[in-house]
């Protein structure tokens, strides 16, 4: 049993009103028992829900906008209080993926100064490097086209640089592949199970 949180860009226009609806959509391609004889080869999890504790953070001039999504319930929390400036998907647009980063890269500083959670033997400067490129994409990422990448199926986003490994691989090229997106991309974060 693996718990882990994959990302979801869609294209607005897939979203209409009913971001829910869009993301049952996407994500069934990668059902593990989806395929032939209930087992899929490309499958990526048996269950899903929306919603990762509002971890998006919305920009202050789109605070309580109507598109934000928030997931409907959360079977360990069913009565979390909502922020209106956090979210759990929303176009592009709405997103300060910036201020993520920034707060990610103050929490790293602090981890570096203390010497807590840093990686045996890295540089100050690689442990904030590689929290600039952890703090917004999560285990996995489902792109615009509908293809399915982690660290173990880099295809659709690129290949490592020369002595990059592929779990380093998948992080940079999976923040580089969400700062790249349009703002009428819709994005959410999925809670998956395998």
């Amino acid at each position: 049993m693996t718990r882990f949180t994959v990302t979801v860009c869609l294209a607005g226009a897939a979203v209409g009103g009913d971001p829910l609806a869009a993301l049952t959509v996407a994500m069934r391609p990668y059902d593990d028992e989806a395929g032939p004889e209930s087992f899929n080869e490309d499958g990526a999890w048996d269950s899903w829900a929306p919603g990762s504790d509002d971890n998006f953070v919305v920009l202050p001039a789109y605070g309580g906008d109507p598109r934000l999504f928030h997931a409907p319930h959360r079977p360990d929390n069913p009565s979390r209080p909502r922020d209106p400036c956090r979210c759990d998907g929303a176009p592009r647009g709405l997103l300060d993926l910036e201020r993520m980063r920034e707060t990610y890269l103050a929490e790293a500083r602090v981890q570096w100064a203390s010497g807590l959670g840093v990686e045996p033997g890295a540089t100050e400067d690689e442990h904030l490097r590689r929290a600039a490129v952890v703090a917004v994409p999560t285990q996995a990422l489902l792109l615009l086209d509908g293809r399915w990448a982690d660290p173990s199926r880099l295809g659709p986003l690129g290949a490592p640089d020369p002595g990059e490994s592929a779990d380093d691989a998948y992080w940079r090229l999976a923040d580089a592949y969400l700062r790249a997106l349009p703002d009428d991309a819709f994005v959410a974060q999925l809670r998956c199970h395998r």
